[in-house]
């Protein structure tokens, strides 16, 4: 997996293989986008970007229905291992409503697409996570508000 440097990285995790290939094409002219069709095998790639590059993919695109451990297990994981709890979770998922919406952001994700959505929709928010620039946020003072929450 040869990552050019100057470009944002994303880990995209759904168990539909048509989900995952219709995803990584639309992000693939902006971004380096790795695909997982499970969580183990997220935790396996996740791995690997410490292997390789020293360093965590720049945002995790992350189903709720996935084989052997579901989005909201996935979402306490990453935020309870120190090296993956800074790395901002969108949760894509057919299954919307105001209860799992809920649940995914007290968890810790950083946002819900509801699925199906656009190209257009889905891009926004990703670039929303990852140009706090663009938006004038300070991403430190959004973790540390989060890290508090989570604490209560």
């Amino acid at each position: 997996m040869v990552m050019e440097h100057n470009r944002k990285t994303i880990l995209y995790v759904d168990d539909i293989l048509y989900n995952l290939v219709k995803v990584k094409e639309r992000l693939k002219p902006g971004y380096e986008v790795s695909i997982a069709q499970s969580v183990e095998k997220m935790f396996k790639i996740l791995e690997h970007f410490h292997e390789i590059k020293q360093a965590n993919p720049d945002l995790i695109l992350l189903d709720i229905k996935v084989p052997e451990m579901d989005g909201f297990e996935a979402i306490k994981e990453l935020k309870n291992e120190e090296r993956y709890s800074k790395i901002p979770i969108i949760v894509l998922s057919s299954k919307h409503d105001k209860n799992t919406m809920i649940t995914a952001m007290i968890l810790g994700a950083a946002d819900f697409v509801a699925k199906p959505f656009s190209d257009s929709c889905l891009i926004e928010r990703i670039e929303y996570q990852l140009d706090s620039d663009k938006y004038n946020i300070d991403k430190q003072v959004i973790h540390a508000v989060d890290d508090n929450i989570r604490a209560q």
